[in-house]
């Protein structure tokens, strides 16, 4: 009996010492290279000085940790969904389907693929977004098919593909066509696999079914179009190992509320012309009013609390900098500009209905 104290203590030394090591490689997961800026003693010192004078500080945090461990796991899905799928990867994209049931293989597009090493580089970078990708195509009803340089998934017949994005390392093949055969190539006869029995299928007399969602009209605009969307996977990589898996698409979208469709920075790095874009006249900005307005509006929900503590500030100066409700730290503070009891709280002396604290000691905003 005298020992299962102990035997307590070292469960929970040993699941703090895994919290511990766990805590960095979950920030790098969610946030990146960025997220060891929070994996910092110092960082996490400050934030758990706060967390213990201001309670809304202390509610975030249990909130951030919850959604931390989440994404984690979320992330962990679709890495294990991606792994899976480069084991046993699908029919090869294009490939001829006989109505016999014989599949040959159109010769690989040439010049499409990054070096090996980066190739490798990106797909364990890019992941876990391919993962979810390919489990959001697959619940939507969609097939897939393997590149190069991408894995596409395209909806089945009779729907038609008539573009995409790339997210990760996968081409959602989601747009529709404007036409119904305005995606076929010649001498092909419509999508998915002859055995199937559904949709456009090849049958006798007709030669192949060209398995994939054949967007382009000829190859060389499938080399071209696969070239652009691999430089925007690139991007992907690089963009998660900077953020995380949402940096791309949140700069993405911020862009090109400002800079739209062929003026968007990202489409010009991967090739107007490769992507089918007309080139603009110039580069200058043209806002999208809804999304430019939304932008706004996420902007000031994010940063509404230091605008209200800086507008103090503006007020009082270091007074306003350092002043705090009972059980809040500055930057929860309510009230613009002023607030009823600012001289009070400064000072350190009690306000009416609870002790004053001091953040005087750096843990304030």
């Amino acid at each position: 009996m005298a020992r299962e104290p102990i035997a307590w203590t070292s469960r929970r030394r040993l699941l703090h010492r895994v919290r511990t090591a766990a805590w960095p490689v979950s920030l790098v997961v969610c946030f990146g290279a960025l997220g060891l800026i929070w994996a910092l003693p110092g960082m996490r010192r400050r934030s758990e000085r706060k967390a213990a004078r201001c309670t809304i500080c202390r509610r975030h945090r249990g909130r951030a940790r919850l959604f931390i461990g989440g994404f984690v796991i979320l992330q962990a899905l679709g890495a294990a969904t991606a792994a899976y799928t480069a084991a046993a990867p699908p029919l090869l994209c294009h490939a001829h389907v006989y109505p016999d049931g014989r599949v040959e293989s159109e010769p690989r597009l040439q010049d499409v693929s990054p070096p090996r090493t980066w190739g490798i580089a990106r797909d364990i970078a890019n992941a876990s977004t391919t993962g979810l990708a390919l489990l959001a195509s697959k619940t939507a009803g969609m097939r897939e098919c393997d590149g190069p340089p991408l894995t596409v998934t395209f909806w089945q017949p009779p729907r038609v593909s008539g573009g995409g994005s790339t997210v990760g390392d996968i081409f959602v093949a989601w747009m529709p066509a404007g036409e119904e055969g305005s995606s076929f190539l010649r001498g092909a006869q419509g999508f998915g696999l002859a055995a199937e029995g559904r949709g456009l299928l090849a049958t006798e007399g007709q030669q192949y079914v060209r398995y994939g969602p054949n967007i382009s009209s000829t190859r060389g605009n499938e080399m071209e179009l696969a070239r652009h969307e691999s430089r925007h996977t690139d991007q992907w990589a690089i963009m998660t190992l900077i953020g995380g898996p949402l940096a791309f698409p949140a700069a993405y979208y911020a862009d090109g509320a400002f800079f739209p469709f062929s003026r968007n920075h990202f489409e010009r790095a991967a090739s107007l012309s490769d992507g089918g874009y007309t080139a603009p006249p110039d580069n200058l900005p043209a806002p999208l009013p809804g999304a430019a307005a939304a932008v706004g509006v996420v902007l000031l929900l994010v940063l509404r609390r230091r605008i209200r503590w800086f507008s103090r500030i503006l007020a009082a100066g270091r007074t306003g900098a350092i002043a705090h409700q009972p059980g809040r730290c500055p930057l929860h503070t309510t009230g613009w500009f002023h607030h009823p009891e600012q001289h009070r709280f400064a000072s350190g002396e009690a306000p009416r209905g609870g002790p004053g604290l001091s953040f005087r000691d750096g843990a304030g905003p």
